[in-house]
């Protein structure tokens, strides 16, 4: 009995570890990093160039480099540290994929908007918005 026990415990882990999509794990990243307010895991995953803005300190870039992002993200992420990042809702495509969610600090929320893209066979951030919340 306890070997049938170890064996179906053994299969059910390398299922789903081996069953995981690589990309699940990007967007973990991506959320933790957010969560953590991780501003250089944030950008290992932007594209070359990226869309930023954020409204509260008066910041809209379109095409803004990799490098450039993660320095305004670090400054960010110092000045409004996260208390928590939570996942309100998804959509993907086959190209694109979509996220939305909510951005906590002690002074106040931010609503955050990802738009990555398809790039060879990975998806990177082509957009980033984080927008206060009234």
């Amino acid at each position: 009995m306890k070997i049938l026990l170890s064996f179906i415990l053994t299969l059910i882990f390398w299922t789903s570890w081996g069953g995981a999509d690589p990309q699940s794990f990007a967007v973990g990243k991506l959320l933790t990093s957010l969560k953590q307010g991780q501003a250089s895991e944030l950008a290992s995953m932007f594209d070359e160039n990226v869309d930023l803005l954020i409204d509260a300190e008066q910041i809209d870039f379109s095409e803004i480099s990799q490098t450039h992002a993660e320095i305004i993200l670090k400054s960010f992420f110092k000045r409004w540290p996260p208390q928590d990042f939570q996942l309100v809702h998804q959509g993907a495509n086959s190209l694109s994929q979509y996220y939305r969610g909510l951005y906590k600090t002690n002074r106040g929320n931010y609503a955050v908007y990802i738009l990555l893209k398809r790039n060879q066979d990975r998806f990177l951030v082509e957009s980033i918005q984080f927008r206060k919340e009234k």
